[in-house]
């Protein structure tokens, strides 16, 4: 691999950075202090007990794992990837989407600050919070099911189909980490759920997601509701998005059939 390719490129002076606000320039740090914190958390809190090969068995407390996987992919993709470039998810996605340019869709920064700081902090936080033995944890699959589409659509895929540069997406490296740790969550820890329900559908459902906080906010936002501003856009999107999964559980728990879980879990109730 040429190095010089990527440390050289036309694409890191994007000025994405320029006259924007504190936040839109450093969410990302925040993001992973965060989400060390929270892995401490995770990793000594009287609040849960067991070994680490517990924990990494105890659905909820993988619902909560999620979030700090995800800030390090946030790390990589805006802070600073592995050639050591600022903020270069949105340069390199921008300049390898493959949409008509008459379009004009293009992620910006405020669009990449409020769709991963309201998605990961807030959607799948509460689908951690919301997940409980008597819904199978489902939400969790959910959450990992994202994660892994992710991983090998926005990331890994690029691999193969992109050329030259472009071929590496700010993220990827993490993604090697994080798509078998989704897989093997999804197959091994909800194998109980079976192969469709435990990581199939969770993966449809990634899918579906995608399009529900990424595709449709672009698409109101930058073509068809120019008018309204991405700050109640992709609020409303994202809310929906995380409050849909929820609302419906008692549906999905009826036609999926989803039984209390069995097992153990490292929680320790109040």
């Amino acid at each position: 691999m040429n190095i010089g390719m990527f440390t050289n490129s036309k694409l890191i002076d994007h000025g994405l950075l320029d006259n924007v606000s504190w936040l839109d320039a450093n969410w990302m740090f925040l993001s992973l202090f965060f989400g060390v914190l929270l892995f401490l958390w995770l990793l000594f809190s009287s609040k849960w007990s067991g070994t680490i090969k517990e924990k990494l068995h105890d659905p909820k407390w993988l619902g909560y794992l999620v979030v700090f996987v995800y800030a390090i992919h946030q790390f990589e993709e805006h802070g600073f990837d592995i050639f050591g470039r600022r903020y270069m998810f949105a340069s390199v996605f921008n300049a390898s989407i493959i949409l008509d340019p008459s379009l004009g869709i293009q992620l910006l920064p405020r669009t990449i600050t409020l769709l991963n700081v309201l998605f990961i902090w807030g959607a799948l936080l509460l689908w951690a919070k919301m997940s409980k033995p008597e819904n199978s944890y489902y939400l969790v699959t959910m959450a990992w099911g994202f994660a892994v589409v992710n991983g090998i659509v926005g990331h890994l895929l690029a691999i193969f189909t992109q050329t030259g540069e472009l071929r590496y997406m700010p993220g990827a490296f993490q993604s090697i980490f994080m798509v078998p740790l989704g897989i093997y969550i999804l197959l091994k820890v909800f194998k109980q759920l079976g192969v469709f329900k435990g990581f199939v559908l969770p993966l449809i459902i990634g899918i579906i997601l995608h399009v529900t906080v990424l595709i449709f906010p672009l698409l109101f936002f930058q073509i068809y509701f120019t008018w309204i501003p991405q700050e109640i856009i992709w609020p409303v999107f994202i809310g929906i998005t995380a409050f849909i999964p929820i609302l419906a559980m008692p549906l999905l728990k009826k036609y999926l059939k989803l039984k209390h879980w069995k097992g153990k879990t490292t929680e320790i109730p109040k």
